[in-house]
C-alpha cells in the first residue's frame, strides 16, 4: 500500500513510473510498462513471484517490509486486541522467529505460497483464536467478506526507497554489462584469430568474422550448430585435446 502523498512522490522520482496493481492487475500494469521501455520491475509480495512467472528476462525487485512496518502495523492492531495473526508470504517477513518473542502479547505467523492460501490460513488462524488479522491487500478483501477484522500490513517510503535504490543499482551493473559485452566483441571482431563461443550444451552462441572465414559456413549456419558437428574430428590426442579437418587441413 501506497498512500496518496508518497505516491504523488514516487511519481515525481525521475526514471520512476508508478501503476498500482496486484496478481492480474500487477500482470497488466507491468505489461505496459515494459512495452513503454522499463528495465526493472519493483513491487511486493505474492506480486513478485506471480511476475516472475510472466516476465523472466526482466529483474524483478523485491520491496522488504521493514522492522518500522511491522512495529507500526503492531501499535495500530493492538487498539483492537492481543491476538494478532501475520497472513503473509515468507519473503515479506524476513523477522518471523523473533517477532513474536519481541512483544508481550498473542501474535502468530501464518504463512502462505500463493493467493489461493489466503483464505485457508484465515480461517485457520480464526480458529486458533486470532481476531485481528494483518497481511497484504488480498487478506484484507477476504477478511471483509468474512466479516473479520484486518490491517493492511505497508511497506514504508525508506522500505520502497531502498527497492528502488536497488533497482538503479541493477541498471548500472546492466550498463556496466552491456559496456564490457560491446568491447569483447570489438576486441574479438579485430583479432587475427578465429573464435567460437559454445554454452553448456556444446551450441555455438558467438563466432567473429575470423572463425566464420575459416569455417567457410555463414553466420546463421554457425549460430546454434553443435561445434562437433562443424568439424570432422579425425583422432583425440592423450591430452584429451582433438585433432580435426577444417576445410580439408
Amino acid at each position: 500500500k501506497i498512500n496518496n502523498e508518497e505516491f504523488d512522490a514516487f511519481k515525481d522520482l525521475k526514471d520512476v513510473e508508478v501503476k498500482i496493481g496486484i496478481l492480474n492487475e500487477a500482470f497488466n500494469a507491468a505489461t505496459e510498462l515494459i512495452n513503454n521501455g522499463a528495465e526493472v520491475l519493483i513491487c511486493r509480495g505474492g506480486t513478485v513471484d506471480y511476475l516472475k512467472k510472466h516476465f523472466k528476462s526482466i529483474p524483478i525487485i523485491d520491496i522488504e517490509i521493514s522492522s518500522y512496518d511491522i512495529a507500526e502495523a503492531i501499535s495500530k492492531a493492538r487498539k483492537f486486541d492481543d491476538n494478532l495473526a501475520f497472513i503473509v508470504f515468507r519473503k515479506m517477513l524476513f523477522e518471523d522467529k523473533k517477532l513474536p518473542l519481541a512483544f508481550d502479547f498473542n501474535i502468530k505467523i501464518y504463512f502462505i505460497e500463493n493467493e489461493s492460501e489466503v483464505r485457508g490460513a484465515i480461517l485457520k488462524a480464526k480458529e486458533d483464536g486470532y481476531t485481528t488479522f494483518l497481511g497484504g491487500r488480498t487478506v484484507s478483501r477476504i477478511c471483509a467478506e468474512l466479516g473479520f477484522r484486518s490491517l493492511l500490513l505497508s511497506s514504508g517510503t525508506d522500505s520502497i526507497l531502498t527497492a528502488i535504490r536497488q533497482a538503479q543499482q541493477v541498471l548500472k551493473a546492466k550498463d556496466e554489462s552491456i559496456r564490457n559485452i560491446s568491447l569483447i566483441k570489438d576486441v574479438m571482431e579485430n583479432t587475427r584469430i578465429g573464435i567460437i563461443a559454445i554454452n553448456e550444451d556444446n551450441q555455438v552462441k558467438l563466432a567473429n568474422r575470423k572463425a566464420i572465414e575459416f569455417l567457410n559456413k555463414s553466420n546463421e549456419q554457425i549460430i546454434g550448430s553443435n561445434i562437433y558437428n562443424l568439424f570432422s574430428t579425425d583422432h583425440e590426442l592423450e591430452d584429451g585435446n582433438s585433432v580435426i579437418e577444417l576445410n580439408g587441413k
